[in-house]
């Protein structure tokens, strides 16, 4: 259980004063007595300040808590309470974690152990250790992380073995943030018969949380799956909110892997709420973190990117270092894509200086390495892509399929071919059940063919790489793979290229993904062929009758439904292709261009081309010159849904024809 969670009833201090006199103004008395210091009672100073220290907790006011409560502790030592010193002391800790003030948390709850200790509160020295183990965690202390909770099971007396419970949770929870699987296994085991033996359900609960997490490390995703929904269901049956908002998030990376964002962002949005519920903001930033994953992965940029920015916003609100680094990554992970390289490295470099030199969480930090990696492959550095992703095939990721796509990215552009099928393989290991994985698995595949030379291959897996991602609804990797198709398409295929690339191009520049776009239109650019029969000049020009629409609303991109099935191919040709795009639905009024909108822009477009063309037919008819830059039937490589053919019957002088035909159907307007 994270240390700032808020506690159960059976778990709260008991010895806390009761209040009278309900009605009073705190809000005028309690700065009045924590300014006053010793020139007012002790007694009643003690009172006020307690509850206002209380009250502002309440409602996290983290601040004015400490304050209050600070004022308070000075008060009790004058009257040497014993009694009440260590609630105290222990609530003085909650107020200082509130405020973002770790180490001060970390020094009062320290002074709470030995408070309790001293008064034998053996449930209250088992809560502390828990409480103190996740704390100097985050602070980088993993030895003395594992020391305290030695210390705690110590303590125990050998009368009340179940108060063990709490603290062996706890040492599973650290185990597995360290990574290591075997004894993360047999601390499970341990676990779940400790909570057998208790008739604890909740810990029983637990241990199938920690083993779905190493189910997923080294097995199917389906497997993984059903032991978190068992998980769950005892956590609903026991009407623990705390721990099904914690089911939830891995719950909510599996169902990405498994079916896709839909219904990955259905569980984080509950997760969120359920989070919501406790009212401490910091506890929502791992349900607003992984929100932000799913929308990205959806192709809903706009809104991971805002995603993102409220929670690095929550992030500074309430003092969280791990919500601000949370928020830091996602603005990242969407600068990296639409291109914006040095945005995304100085969110990264920012990201890494708030963690400090020994970051505790090593799921956020791979999360870090990933992008970095990306950020490398952009800017054309394969050798530092494959130094920053050099962990991820072997830590604990928070997106395993993402980070382990990222990483066979980098090792195809650093010439490890053999290395990225590795990769592949490793991400078919959550099973075919995991679309997102086998997808990532077959993309990853088509390129190593592809750059191998295998041309047939190559689009066979992309294409079936493609087919995948439309059925999962992830537009930006269906049209990363169709655009690969496009560029490992022979001529003979030409025209399914064409209409991959624009179907590609599309997407690209709704999401605002601008290097991604740019590569588009590079196999995009016009080509012109001058040819025809005796006494005609035939001038081809594909081109593009409905100029890109920028977007805001990224949602409408998913895919209504896959691609249609594929004519059986020729004999010299078994590649799959990639297919036509497939239906969008866009908001408002930026839906397709109706007709006569296409009409008009058809128009414009011929009198611009045939301009051109007029101009090469009188080229063509002037002397030429040695070598002619652009002989007849040359082919240069444009490529567009429309094509323009101007025939100019020059043997008789009766003029041109102008045809615009949808390569596509093969309507044609004349």
């Amino acid at each position: 259980m994270p240390s700032c969670q808020r506690r159960s009833a059976a778990d709260m201090p008991t010895s806390r004063p009761r209040w009278s006199d309900e009605g009073e103004d705190l809000a005028l008395l309690a700065p009045h007595y924590r300014d006053a210091h010793d020139q007012v009672g002790a007694e009643r100073a003690l009172e006020v300040l307690t509850r206002a220290g209380e009250r502002a907790l309440d409602v996290l006011a983290g601040k004015d808590a400490a304050g209050y409560l600070e004022a308070a502790r000075s008060h009790a030592t004058v009257l040497a309470h014993n009694d009440g010193t260590s609630a105290l002391l222990e609530r003085l800790g909650d107020a200082q974690q509130t405020a973002g003030r770790l180490d001060a948390a970390v020094a009062a709850w320290e002074e709470a152990l030995e408070a309790y200790r001293q008064s034998g509160d053996h449930t209250a020295v088992a809560r502390l250790h828990q409480r103190l183990a996740f704390a100097v965690w985050d602070q980088g202390r993993f030895e003395r992380a594992q020391e305290l909770l030695a210390e705690g099971f110590a303590a125990l007396p050998v009368t009340g073995p179940d108060l063990g419970l709490g603290l062996r949770e706890t040492h599973a929870r650290l185990v597995l943030r360290l990574g290591d699987l075997p004894t993360v296994r047999a601390e499970v085991g341990r676990l779940r018969a400790a909570g057998q033996r208790a008739g604890s359900l909740r810990t029983i609960a637990v241990a199938d949380m920690i083993d779905g997490d190493a189910q997923l490390r080294e097995g199917p995703a389906s497997q993984a799956h059903q032991t978190y929904l068992r998980a769950l269901t005892i956590a609903e049956r026991l009407a623990d909110p705390a721990l099904i908002e914690q089911i939830h998030r891995p719950l909510t990376m599996v169902e990405l892997m498994l079916d896709g964002p839909e219904p990955a962002r259905r569980r984080g949005l509950y997760a969120l709420q359920v989070a919501r519920t406790f009212g401490v903001p910091p506890l929502e930033m791992a349900s607003r973190l992984l929100l932000v994953l799913v929308d990205f992965h959806g192709g809903d940029w706009e809104q991971a990117q805002r995603g993102a920015i409220e929670l690095l916003a929550l992030g500074h609100r309430v003092s969280s270092v791990r919500a601000a680094v949370a928020g830091l990554i996602g603005q990242a992970l969407v600068f990296t894509f639409r291109g914006d390289i040095a945005e995304a490295a100085a969110c990264l470099t920012e990201a890494r200086t708030a963690l400090g030199p020994r970051p505790a969480d090593r799921r956020m930090v791979t999360l870090i390495q990933t992008i970095e990696a990306q950020v490398a492959r952009e800017r054309g550095d394969p050798d530092q892509a494959v130094a920053a992703a050099a962990d991820l095939a072997t830590n604990w990721l928070i997106s395993p399929a993402f980070s382990l796509a990222v990483l066979g990215g980098t090792q195809i552009a650093a010439g490890g071919l053999d290395a990225a099928l590795g990769t592949a393989d490793r991400l078919k290991q959550f099973g075919p059940r995991a679309l997102y994985p086998a997808a990532l698995a077959k993309e990853l595949m088509g390129l190593v063919h592809g750059t191998r030379g295998d041309q047939m291959t190559a689009l066979r897996e992309l294409g079936r790489a493609t087919e995948r991602f439309t059925t999962l609804a992830m537009p930006f990797d269906v049209a990363r793979c169709r655009l690969q198709w496009s560029l490992a398409a022979p001529p003979k295929r030409r025209d399914e290229a064409v209409i991959a690339a624009q179907s590609s191009l599309t997407v690209f520049t709704a999401v605002g993904a601008r290097r991604y776009a740019d590569r588009a239109r590079r196999l995009l650019r016009g080509s012109v062929d001058v040819k025809g029969p005796a006494g005609q000049s035939v001038v081809t020009i594909d081109v593009d009758l409905i100029p890109p629409q920028p977007q805001s609303s990224l949602t409408s991109l998913r895919p209504e439904e896959p691609p249609r099935p594929d004519v059986e191919p020729a004999a010299d040709s078994s590649a799959e292709p990639a297919g036509e795009a497939a239906p969008v639905r866009r908001p408002t009024r930026m839906g397709r261009p109706r007709y006569r909108r296409l009409i008009y822009a058809g128009a414009a477009m011929t009198l611009a081309v045939a301009g051109t063309a007029v101009g090469l037919l009188i080229l063509n008819r002037s002397d030429p010159p040695a070598k002619p830059r652009h002989p007849a039937g040359a082919a240069f490589s444009a490529t567009s849904p429309w094509r323009l053919v101007i025939i100019d019957r020059m043997s008789d002088d009766s003029g041109c024809s102008v045809t615009v035909t949808n390569t596509g159907t093969g309507e044609k307007r004349y």
